[in-house]
């Protein structure tokens, strides 16, 4: 059974248009024609992972530095803001009256409210944005800071688990791994593969030859899968897609990677996960 990702009636206006398996922009992305920016950025409906027969959210490209922002919460949340400017323009990021559950605006708040010294309510708005996009890497990585800040360290270890293996188009989750690869041992993370590894990841990639990073990234995805955490493996394998989309062509052969293995990758882990195919345009 080809199951599709499903396509609110709200959203049936907009131009959908056709995308290529490729790594960026994230796969789950469906780019609209509407207020196109011209510059070569585009609105695009997301469905987060594990969520396709649910509502999208609306992002936002940001193609000069690989980036997603996942500025709207909803059609319903783009089309208000949309709807105070003509097509051709460009729509302005919300306000919390218009969207207050975008995650980019929650987690800007989150951000100042733990600068101000507001721990708990920066705590809530990060677990509120990541509700709404689990694989957000930016609210993750603020999570990590946040439960360094309240010392809880075990916690701490699992956010940065969840940072590192969340997109790079959603967030820079270096951070999380410089600090994670210096932590002892945590028993209740001992069996996770990022974690037992934590070591050899830096997440710094291009200008070398040889990286000892892809085949680790590959063998956790390789254990999300065969445990039956089929998200984590496939934010991961998105990720290891992003870094290696990155790299040479000659890279890329001396790894295997190829956009034709990347896509049947992913494709094999949706379909072993009973998740529909988020290579492909949703149906309505």
């Amino acid at each position: 059974m080809n199951m599709r990702m499903y396509l609110p009636p709200e959203a049936g206006g907009f131009t959908l248009s056709p995308r290529s398996i490729t790594p960026y922009p994230p796969l789950g992305f469906i780019p609209f024609q509407e207020h196109e920016l011209g510059n070569g950025d585009v609105y695009g409906l997301y469905w987060a992972i594990g969520r396709e027969d649910q509502s999208p959210l609306v992002f936002v490209t940001y193609h000069d530095e690989w980036g997603v922002g996942p500025n709207y919460s909803s059609v319903e949340a783009f089309l208000r803001v949309a709807g105070r400017v003509q097509e051709h323009e460009f729509v302005p990021d919300p306000d919390p009256s218009e969207d207050p559950d975008s995650p980019t605006l929650l987690t800007r708040e989150a951000r100042e409210r733990q600068r101000d010294g507001k721990l708990d309510e920066a705590m809530q708005l990060i677990q509120r944005a990541l509700t709404i996009l689990p694989e957000f890497t930016e609210a993750r990585v603020l999570l990590l800071s946040h439960l360094r800040r309240l010392r809880r360290i075990p916690e701490a270890c699992g956010a940065a688990v969840e940072a590192i293996r969340s997109p790079r188009s959603l967030g820079d989750a270096t951070p999380a791994a410089s600090w994670l690869a210096r932590q002892p041992p945590v028993g209740e993370m001992s069996g996770d593969p990022i974690f037992a590894n934590r070591a050899q990841i830096s997440l710094a990639f291009g200008g070398v030859k040889t990286n000892a990073q892809y085949p680790v990234l590959l063998e956790a995805i390789d254990q999300y899968e065969q445990t039956g955490q089929f998200v984590a493996a496939l934010n991961l394998l998105q990720s290891y897609g992003e870094y290696m989309y990155s790299e040479t062509t000659a890279f890329q052969e001396r790894y295997n990677f190829s956009l034709a293995w990347f896509g049947e990758r992913y494709r094999n882990i949706c379909a072993n996960a009973g998740f529909p195919d988020r290579t492909q345009s949703p149906a309505a």
